[in-house]
């Protein structure tokens, strides 16, 4: 039986029209929410689009813990007068976070804010600060997670662990000397961690690793002279860290450090009844991470009329009191005489400017030292360890400054030719370059001239009788 096309018509129109409304259904759920009830389920919000993703919720301290069966709460015990800290697990999260565990007998007196580890070994052994967040504690234990880490994909992951560390607290912590500051304590951990991953499941298996404390440091810094400028007279500033460590260090090859600089306004200012006032204005810090070897040399830049100064990047703190070209205060000679090494690790510049009443200085803070990795030899083997190291910052005191140079005429002198050469290029910065061959030339010159003079007026009164 055919149907007529009215009625193919109005089915065709009557498709059409469903359609429409089921994308007009599909669009409220997914763009506005609608709430649909059904028998037993009154309320229930079928929009799902929009709804905020789900935090994500953290187990606590003591649950965790007691997933190991040998986990004895009691091994742990609260002592309000000891504020060190003691790593008791490492963990992953299906999340790809690291949770670290931390036992503090003085409970949260004494919280963890940063660790140090490495996530490679041997040879690639580095180790890197990391923040700590508080998840929850229950009496002496805690839980933290590792900020800005993400666990790798690999399926043997390590975890060497040099330290754990804590802010340093006054009434607790030995007040550090000579207007120097710790901002951080560290603990030693001296943990290799190895988390690996088989058909899902992760194991987590512990031997102890060595490492190298700092038994004793001093941060400072000495000012160089670094020339004449058109704007005002700058200044460099040789930053250092001396120290000593429980181990006997016979060649210091390699170091790992980093410290934070902070720009800076200094101002000084006073009237005429004799009052000073003082104000630092400091911009965002920046945290700088470096290498330094035993081959690398620092120095100033030098100027006009001012002397280059160079010195090794890694020296003995004896190098350094021995040194000719600086004047050491009394203190820092001091300090110096025990410690054993002293790692040269960057300069800046500062420029200041004064008037009648007012005294302004424009240079770089440095702040909160700590050495990660010191690679050296001892009777005849190598080493490459993780540093137990606080956060140390100097005074704003120098504790030196360079000797003045002998600075002889002609040096001044071809020191104009070089900065000339500098601005201009081309034969000024040859001559500024090749003084000493210059002046070789000119004296061969000015001989030769003498000698072909003398020899003419010889010919002369020969001819002339």
């Amino acid at each position: 039986m055919k149907k007529n096309k009215k009625q193919v018509r109005a089915y065709s129109l009557g498709g059409i029209v469903l359609v429409v409304l089921l994308l007009v259904f599909i669009v409220l759920l997914v763009v506005g929410g609608i709430s649909i009830n059904l028998d037993g389920c009154e309320g229930v919000s079928l929009a799902f689009v929009r709804a905020a993703p789900a935090e994500i919720t953290y187990t606590d301290v003591m649950s965790d813990l007691k997933k190991d069966e040998s986990f004895d709460p009691e091994a742990y015990p609260a002592d309000e007068t000891d504020y060190s800290l003691e790593l008791v697990q490492l963990a992953e999260s299906v999340n790809s976070e690291l949770f670290v565990y931390v036992y503090a007998p003085a409970g949260m007196k004494a919280t963890a804010t940063e660790i140090r580890f490495s996530t490679a070994i041997n040879d690639s052994f580095k180790p890197e600060d990391y923040a700590l967040e508080l998840l929850d504690y229950s009496g002496t234990l805690a839980k933290y997670k590792v900020k800005d880490f993400e666990v790798k994909p690999e399926a043997l992951r390590y975890y060497d662990v040099v330290c754990v560390f804590r802010k340093w607290l006054e009434g607790v912590d030995k007040a550090p000397v000579g207007g120097q500051a710790v901002g951080s304590v560290s603990y030693p951990v001296g943990e290799l961690w190895t988390a690996c991953t088989l058909d899902g499941k992760v194991s987590y298996s512990m031997i102890t690793s060595e490492v190298i404390t700092v038994t004793d440091k001093r941060v400072g810094y000495i000012v160089y002279p670094n020339g004449f400028h058109l704007v005002g007279y700058t200044k460099c500033e040789s930053h250092y860290v001396a120290f000593t460590t429980d181990r006997d260090i016979e060649r210091l090859m390699e170091a790992d450090l980093t410290y934070i600089s902070n720009p800076y306004v200094y101002t000084s200012s006073w009237n005429n009844l004799g009052q000073v006032s003082e104000r630092w204005q400091y911009d965002d810090g920046t945290t700088v991470s470096l290498t330094l070897t035993g081959e690398q040399t620092g120095g100033n830049d030098g100027g006009i009329f001012t002397h280059k100064y160079t010195w090794k990047r890694i020296q003995t703190a004896k190098e350094l009191l021995e040194d000719n070209d600086v004047t050491l205060t009394q203190e820092a000679k001091s300090d110096l005489a025990a410690m054993k090494w002293v790692l040269r690790f960057a300069e800046t510049e500062y420029t200041s400017s004064a008037s009648a009443y007012v005294y302004v200085q424009n240079g770089t803070r440095i702040s909160d030292v700590t050495i990660l990795r010191l690679k050296f030899e001892t009777d005849g083997v190598v080493y490459n360890l993780g540093v137990v190291d606080n956060k140390q910052t100097s005074s704003t005191t120098p504790d030196g400054g360079a000797n003045p140079p002998i600075v002889h005429w002609w040096e001044k002198l071809f020191a104009v030719f070089k900065a000339i050469g500098s601005w201009f290029g081309g034969l000024f910065s040859w001559l500024g370059e090749h003084w000493k061959v210059l002046l070789v030339v000119l004296g061969c010159v000015v001989g030769g001239l003498f000698v072909v003079w003398v020899i003419v007026t010889i010919l002369r009164k020969i001819a002339g009788k």
